[in-house]
């Protein structure tokens, strides 16, 4: 109380109105009461809170209204976050021995036991063409790797190129062809039939139209912005090799993240596919209307500029 005097007479000594040196006095009781702070700190939350529900933001809880601005990195999954999530069949090669439509049809009958959702594109694409599954039998799911299934007594197998090149010889045009949808951010699925290679399909996850606008909001804000992705990297959001991580199986994608924890705390920003990695960052920012428990934050627009916005 004497400081906030001693502040009010300096103030109308130097010819400030009383109105004026007035709040400056009680400024100081203000700063100087734990009382008035917490109040100001509960207001702030409710404010800051309000005003992101009012813009499709949601935060679950004042800790994740307070942690969302000392982050150091911002992680995000491809799938569904800076994509539209939705995988479509872009390209189907065949060999000599398997025609591209017997592929197709090959292909959905294998996937058809996968939840993935490349195997989802594939079997949209072998419904859009009137294309008959192969009844396929035994089939074996080895998560982030293939499948394998038996298709009238023959062993066939879908799956990245490491895991078919184990089943069978790949041949240097499928190996080619492979290479060069990968370095177009499409994703090759590799196939072979009773030991020997069948052809390959392309699978591409489109990028949001306002997914590169994003990412530079984001980077704006000083945070060090990381991409993590299952499949080839993508040079369509402006992220270069040294901030992308790629080849990720669902389970590591957890493993990264921690990883980049070192460096200071860090937000992951994804949906169901990264639920785990979301439950373990520091805030976790989970996109879509679809609840995700794990979330410490909702952004119920499925807008990746939400995320800068929070």
């Amino acid at each position: 109380i004497g400081i906030a005097c001693v502040v009010l007479i300096i103030w109308l000594l130097l010819g400030q109105s009383f109105a004026f040196a007035l709040a400056r006095a009680i400024s100081v009781l203000a700063v100087s009461s734990p009382c008035v702070l917490a109040l100001a700190a509960s207001a702030a939350i409710m404010s800051g809170a309000s005003v992101g529900a009012k813009h499709g933001i949601v935060f679950k809880t004042a800790a994740s209204l307070q942690s969302i601005g000392t982050l150091h990195t911002a992680v995000l999954d491809k799938a569904g976050t800076i994509t539209n999530g939705e995988p479509e069949v872009v390209t189907i090669v065949g060999t000599r021995s398997v025609p591209a439509k017997f592929l197709l049809g090959m292909a959905a009958g294998l996937e058809s036991q996968s939840q993935d959702p490349l195997a989802r594109a594939v079997m949209r694409k072998a419904a859009a063409e009137n294309i008959k599954l192969s009844a396929v039998k035994d089939v074996t799911i080895l998560d982030g790797q293939g499948l394998t299934g038996k298709m009238a007594g023959k062993v066939m197998a879908g799956g990245s190129a490491e895991f078919i090149a184990a089943q069978c010889e790949l041949t240097p045009d499928l190996q080619q062809a492979g290479e060069q949808l990968a370095a177009d951010g499409i994703a090759p699925l590799y196939f072979s039939l009773d030991g020997h290679a069948a052809g390959l399909i392309g699978v591409a996850d489109a990028v949001k139209p306002a997914s590169k606008a994003a990412l530079d909001a984001l980077k704006a804000l000083g945070l060090d912005v990381i991409l993590l992705t299952g499949d080839s990297r993508t040079n369509q959001v402006g992220l270069d090799d040294a901030h992308v991580v790629s080849g990720l199986a669902p389970a590591e994608l957890e493993a990264e993240l921690r990883r980049l924890q070192t460096n200071g705390p860090a937000a992951m920003i994804g949906s169901t596919s990264a639920a785990a990695a979301l439950a373990c960052a520091d805030v976790g920012i989970g996109m879509g209307a679809e609840p995700l428990p794990a979330a410490d934050v909702m952004l119920l627009r499925d807008d990746l500029a939400d995320a800068a916005a929070a």
